[in-house]
């Protein structure tokens, strides 16, 4: 392999990365929110108020990536 397909391939895997930390963003954020609107105690919503918050961190962290990716490969490959 040369080292432009490695570097695609490390950027393919990079991409996919974040595709699956925005999945784990959206279950930490729709999870808790589901514990509240079924138990509505206050166990469940001191778990569920940070774990959202890191749930909404991992999402916009993930889409940074995922949409930054592209380019970086672009500006490389240049």
């Amino acid at each position: 392999m040369s080292l432009a397909d490695e570097i695609a391939r490390y950027f393919a895997a990079e991409r996919s990365g974040a595709w699956v930390f925005i999945a784990i963003g959206i279950v930490s954020i729709v999870l808790p929110l589901v514990f509240i609107l079924r138990d509505g105690a206050s166990l469940a919503k001191g778990f569920a108020v940070p774990v959202v918050i890191i749930g909404v961190i991992q999402v916009i962290v993930g889409a940074t990536v995922a949409l930054r990716t592209p380019s970086q490969l672009a500006a490389i490959e240049a």
